[in-house]
């Protein structure tokens, strides 16, 4: 069995709203070059990257709950493609705290696995969930 496969990078400037719009424009490219692949993969940190200079209080206002509007339009996008998406990375509120999550979107739309770490210069917190899969 043959699988197709498409990956995308790109850096995230700018807003949130800029660089998703900047995503939807790689996958369209993506699924035109490679004639509807089946698993699509976008970067880590793909709506927002802070730098050092960075506010990261800010943070708050960029991130969103775990179906806010990023992974209700690569839910959209997955169900219109009939593919799998990892739409990468994106920072994502729970219970007050900020996690840099991935999402796997079926051919269907839904949700089948997530994954959310935290880093600090201390260690690594890593979550790992599936969502029946």
């Amino acid at each position: 069995m043959k699988i197709r496969v498409a990956a995308a990078q790109m850096g995230a400037v700018g807003s949130k709203e800029e660089n998703v719009e900047k995503a939807m424009g790689m996958l369209e490219s993506l699924v035109s070059l490679l004639k509807h692949p089946q698993f699509i993969c976008l970067p880590e940190m793909l709506s927002y990257l802070p730098n050092t200079n960075h506010d990261f209080h800010a943070i708050d206002s960029i991130a969103e709950e775990k179906d806010g509007p990023i992974s209700q339009i690569f839910s959209d996008y997955a169900q219109k493609m009939k593919a799998y998406i990892v739409p990468g990375s994106y920072i994502v509120r729970k219970g007050g705290k900020h996690y840099n999550t991935s999402l796997l979107f079926g051919p269907n739309g839904d949700l089948k696995a997530e994954y959310s770490k935290t880093s600090s210069m201390f260690g690594r917190h890593m979550l790992f969930s599936f969502v029946g899969c």
